[in-house]
């Protein structure tokens, strides 16, 4: 049966991209002063690398949890794609695609930058450059992310609006069905009068022709 946007599995979905959207908020105060703000100073890029250099080091159940978390929104879109309908199909299809990005984009970027700040080994890079980059993977799993919510809430009001479709025209239906049913019972009521008047007019016509006789 498909499932639809009001289930335990979107609260699943939404609840995984709220707390990691709430995760990469806490990082804002610090990218807004590399990545945003201009000029931006050499203070900033500083207190931005101690902040990366501390998450890295963040005990690993921390992470953990993240992640376990972002595998529930896994699972909650793996349970909408179970038997899909035509809605699951468009809306959950492109939320499972757009959250993967997400991931990828996590996995490849930020956490790699994370290692290469507590390491401070940029690679072909200069240090500055790859905290913006961490900072720019960031904004990117946002819209990402932003774009899944934007999705199931599409769905909802996508399977809404067919609802009310749907309940108008049943309405309309019955309508018609309750129209035609006085219809056909004012018919019949109409042919029993005309047979009790034929009837009547019959004994009439009889009893006269006795008193005749």
């Amino acid at each position: 049966m498909p499932t639809s946007a009001t289930s335990f599995s979107t609260g699943l979905i939404i609840g995984a991209v709220s707390f990691s959207l709430g995760v990469l908020y806490s990082n804002w105060a610090y990218d807004y002063y590399t990545l945003w703000h201009r000029p931006a100073l050499s203070e900033a890029f500083a207190h931005s690398l101690a902040h990366y250099q501390q998450w890295a080091n963040l005990p690993a159940f921390l992470y953990h949890v993240h992640h376990a978390i972002a595998a529930l929104g896994l699972v909650g879109l793996f349970l909408k794609l179970y038997k899909p309908s035509e809605s699951n199909k468009l809306f959950d299809g492109a939320s499972l695609f757009l959250y993967m990005v997400g991931i990828v984009i996590y996995l490849t970027n930020l956490r790699v930058g994370v290692r290469s700040a507590a390491a401070r080994e940029w690679g072909d890079v200069d240090e500055q450059t790859g905290i913006n980059v961490i900072a720019a993977s960031q904004v990117m799993i946002v819209f990402t992310f932003l774009g899944v919510v934007g999705l199931q809430v599409g769905q909802y009001w996508a399977e809404h609006e067919d609802k009310k479709v749907w309940e108008k025209a049943m309405q309309e239906e019955q309508e018609e069905l309750a129209a035609a049913t006085a219809a056909t019972t004012e018919k019949k009521e109409e042919e029993v009068k005309s047979e009790k008047k034929k009837a009547t007019g019959a004994k009439v016509g009889t009893t006269k022709a006795s008193k005749r006789v």
